[in-house]
């Protein structure tokens, strides 16, 4: 991750890729708090040999199609308009060619009556970037650095990894 200390200690947006991520203001703390723990998950404290190989995008994706209490993308979605702070920014979440997800970040397109044009992906998005795994990780480190929220420790330890591996 290059060094944002000096943006993060300014408070100042950071920019990566095609948008800007913003610090949230204490207003908007209540609506971040409740979306927060998309991005603070113990992924690696599950014993499943699948789950441990996934990226936490894809561990993710499975959350949203696997468990029907709690819906982590559009926690996600409400986190990512909260920090980029663009009314007019349009998220799409999908499985590439290579069945990896991604999602898209861009302009809505409206139609004349102001509404979102739909495409195969959910909404139509001009100025697109599409956005991986290691993106992800990468806006997840902004994120919870920017606003001081601590993610879990991710490590595995030695023994465990060893256990889980013959278990798989």
């Amino acid at each position: 991750m290059p060094n944002y200390d000096r943006l993060f200690t300014l408070d100042e947006p950071v920019p990566y890729k095609n948008i800007k991520l913003f610090p949230v203001k204490v207003r908007d703390h209540d609506t971040f708090y409740r979306s927060i723990s998309c991005l603070t998950l113990e992924k690696k404290s599950i014993p499943d040999i699948k789950i441990l190989k996934m990226s936490y995008l894809e561990y993710l994706y499975h959350l949203h199609i696997e468990n029907k209490e709690v819906d982590y993308l559009l926690l996600l979605d409400y986190l990512l308009k909260l920090c980029i702070k663009d009314d007019d920014m349009g998220v799409n979440y999908y499985f590439d060619d290579m069945n990896k997800p991604v999602f898209e970040i861009g302009k809505k397109v409206l139609d004349t009556d102001g509404n979102p044009v739909s495409d195969k992906h959910g909404i139509k998005l001009s100025d697109k970037e599409i956005f991986n795994s290691s993106d992800f990780e990468e806006i997840q480190n902004i994120i919870c650095n920017q606003n001081l929220i601590d993610r879990p420790d991710e490590t595995i330890q030695k023994k465990s990894e060893t256990r889980w591996m013959k278990q798989g």
